[in-house]
């Protein structure tokens, strides 16, 4: 993956300024973006669900001073995660544990939650059981960022379903917006 993808091993969209701008440089942009959106300051507890390589734990820890929390059940990454927290060495600031999102303990709020391209992973069955959690896990006021691949409502399937289902997501599913949202708000988030 680290051939391809960049500093950040980011495998979702990245925002480039210009067309000959770098990989590295529009991850980083991605993730300000993310972080900005979240409203991220020091001493904020953050989780990311399904945190892939880490590039977002690591990024909001040393950027912004938060605490960060990432969730994988991936134990590749997992010891690829391990390895970058002590090379950038946030390990008083950022962690991330081999666990399944429906077992983090409730004890101890979280001010932000994010999930980035994880939701494809659980698909719309699933979106009851994982907003609820976001839900319980989150403070008062907390925030949550949601960020996954859409389809349109009500419309046919796209050509390309029968490729993606079985090379990019052969576990996955593509929800609409609507239903989404729908599921967002069953949970009790305020869409915003």
């Amino acid at each position: 993956y680290a051939l391809c993808l960049g500093k950040y091993m980011q495998y979702t969209c990245n925002y480039f300024a210009h067309p000959e701008e770098g990989i590295d440089a529009a991850e980083q942009r991605k993730l300000h973006h993310i972080c900005k959106k979240l409203y991220l300051k020091p001493g904020d507890r953050l989780i990311d669900f399904g945190c892939g390589w880490g590039g977002l734990i690591t990024f909001a820890a040393k950027h912004y001073g938060v605490e960060a929390v990432g969730v994988s059940i991936s134990q590749e990454q997992i010891k690829w995660v391990k390895r970058l927290i002590e090379a950038e060495g946030l390990q008083n600031r950022c962690r991330i544990e081999f666990c399944d999102y429906r077992n983090v303990p409730e004890d101890r709020p979280f001010d932000k939650a994010v999930s980035v391209g994880f939701i494809e992973h659980l698909g719309l069955k699933m979106m009851p059981t994982f907003f609820g959690k976001v839900m319980r896990l989150l403070r008062t006021g907390g925030l949550y960022l949601h960020h996954g691949i859409t389809m349109r409502p009500f419309g046919k399937f796209p050509p390309w379903r029968k490729f993606a289902q079985k090379y990019v997501f052969p576990d996955g599913e593509l929800v609409s917006i609507n239903d989404t949202c729908t599921e967002l708000a069953r949970a009790g988030l305020e869409i915003r």
